[in-house]
């Protein structure tokens, strides 16, 4: 398998952390080849790092890859698609590609059983689907989309970029596609709705196994229990990374490290701790009139 990663080039902490968790000799037991996704700086150092401090970091680890546009939000579309069409092009026996972003926590044993599990065929796609969604229209939403850019009153079904995966033959034809279709800059929605759908793709939800909250991560490894989810945010928290790692694989590795969760309960359920982020998603504000 290959593991895509979506990186701003400023965040060498994020890819550090990874780096850490997951050690290349670690990635090779499991099959798996990482690269890291960036673009060119943007001048005047306004991206908190040099070309010249990617280069030394690349002749060190060997696993970035860059494209040819600049660091910018709306252009991760360019990113992702970039990513895909390397890992279909340039990896050799490849089946599957793991698409994550640098932020996020995956327990890549637990991913590997589920894949093997679920029997991913070459018309499927896996993670957490994301349904009914409309677009934002409010300027000051950082996900504004303007009717020009999107017309339709509602989004089509898609993943989210957190994490996903896709087999490589789906992949190629997603590549192929984003050349024959408008560019739309939520590069997940674009990727895995807009061209996915296109091409008559299936969703598997794995929403199950996804905690969209770091603290309920820090429950788990508190409480040593195992944690009954692979995918999680870091909330910025990159220490989060070996801490996680280090937990799925103590509960793997040593028959009662862990604590099995009770039927019917899950960490979330147990923990107490406050939130520090927004769960998962694109969606609008809900107001309702409460009554005193």
């Amino acid at each position: 398998m290959s593991k895509i990663i979506t990186s701003y080039a400023g965040n060498v902490e994020a890819r550090r952390a990874i780096r850490r968790a997951y050690p290349r000799y670690e990635l090779e037991k499991l099959g798996i080849v990482r690269l890291f996704l960036l673009a060119l700086c943007k001048p005047n150092g306004r991206d908190r790092i040099t070309q010249h401090a990617l280069f030394h970091e690349n002749s060190r680890y060997g696993d970035l890859i860059q494209g040819n546009f600049l660091e910018d939000y709306k252009n991760l579309t360019y990113k992702h698609v970039m990513g895909l069409k390397w890992a279909t092009t340039k990896c050799y026996n490849l089946k599957y590609i793991i698409k994550m972003d640098d932020d996020i926590l995956v327990d890549l044993y637990d991913l590997n059983n589920i894949i093997t599990k679920k029997h991913l065929k070459e018309t499927e796609l896996a993670g957490y689907l994301l349904k009914d969604l409309r677009p934002i229209r409010m300027k000051a939403n950082k996900w504004y989309v303007t009717s020009e850019e999107y017309s339709d009153n509602t989004y089509p079904s898609f993943l989210s970029g957190w994490m996903y995966v896709v087999s490589v033959q789906l992949a190629l034809k997603l590549v192929n596609s984003a050349h024959m279709v408008p560019y739309f800059w939520i590069d997940d929605l674009f990727i895995t709705g807009i061209l996915a759908n296109q091409l008559n793709a299936k969703f598997i939800d794995l929403s199950e196994y996804f905690s969209l909250h770091p603290e309920v991560v820090e429950c788990c490894i508190r409480l040593r229990m195992k944690c009954g989810f692979f995918v999680a945010p870091t909330s910025g928290d990159y220490a989060l990374q070996t801490k996680f790692h280090d937990h799925c694989y103590t509960c793997r590795t040593f028959m009662n490290a862990c604590r099995t969760l009770p039927r019917g309960k899950t960490v979330e359920k147990m923990c107490v701790a406050k939130r520090r982020m927004p769960t998962l998603g694109k969606g609008l504000p809900h107001f309702s009139i409460v009554k005193i």
